[in-house]
């Protein structure tokens, strides 16, 4: 059993982004033909640097949809 802390480690990880990227990819990802892996990963990554560098924050929340057109019209 998880103790407080690391239930709150985990809480707090929620709220990132990443751990939203992660989840997705271990999912509906993992388990596909190793070309789609590795495009997924390399684009998952590429919005995680352009939402941080645009935001300054990985911060799922401050996800809108103008942050998606963004990054469609930086790729």
């Amino acid at each position: 059993m998880l103790d407080n802390k690391a239930t709150q480690l985990i809480s707090n990880h929620k709220v990132l982004l990443e751990y939203w990227a992660n989840l997705y990819f271990q999912i509906h990802v993992l388990g596909s033909p190793s070309s789609t892996i590795e495009a997924k990963k390399r684009d998952l990554n590429l919005f995680i640097n352009f939402f941080q560098a645009s935001l300054g924050s990985e911060i799922i929340d401050l996800w809108t949809p103008s942050i998606t057109k963004a990054f469609q019209g930086y790729l």
